[in-house]
């Protein structure tokens, strides 16, 4: 966060963020010390507040199953930090995820094991940062 002094990063401890305070009028009896110390801590009270989370690497997937595993593969997918993009339904039901590349290999295990292998998990080749819950 910029802020006078650039201090409001390095105490809250946060990354890739940033904010603007602004003053519509008014505040002159405070002097230039006052106001940045008046709009630094605006700042720090803002990123004070502000929820946070974990971003790791990321990948994002298409799973294909039987109609009759959708209630296995809704609980495998809902162990995990998985985020649902979207689903098809056509002959088989679909459900494009994103999952963290640490996750990958035991999402790919699990939905195997209660499917009994009668699922089709298709890489989309797409590298992301995901995001999870802190």
């Amino acid at each position: 966060m910029a802020c006078p002094g650039g201090h409001g990063h390095r105490t809250n401890g946060r990354s890739g963020c940033g904010g603007v305070v602004t003053r519509y009028f008014g505040g002159t009896r405070l002097g230039t010390g006052g106001l940045a110390r008046a709009y630094g801590a605006a700042a720090a009270t803002a990123l004070k507040n502000l929820p946070s989370c974990r971003v790791v690497r990321g990948r994002c997937l298409r799973v294909s199953f039987l109609y009759e595993d959708t209630g296995a593969v809704a609980r495998a997918l809902d162990a995990l930090a998985v985020k649902r993009l979207g689903a098809a339904y056509d002959e088989r039901a679909a459900v494009d995820i994103t999952v963290s590349e640490a996750d990958l290999p035991l999402l790919r295990r699990r939905l195997r094991d209660v499917t009994g292998g009668r699922i089709e998990v298709v890489d989309r080749g797409t590298d992301i940062l995901v995001e999870l819950d802190t």
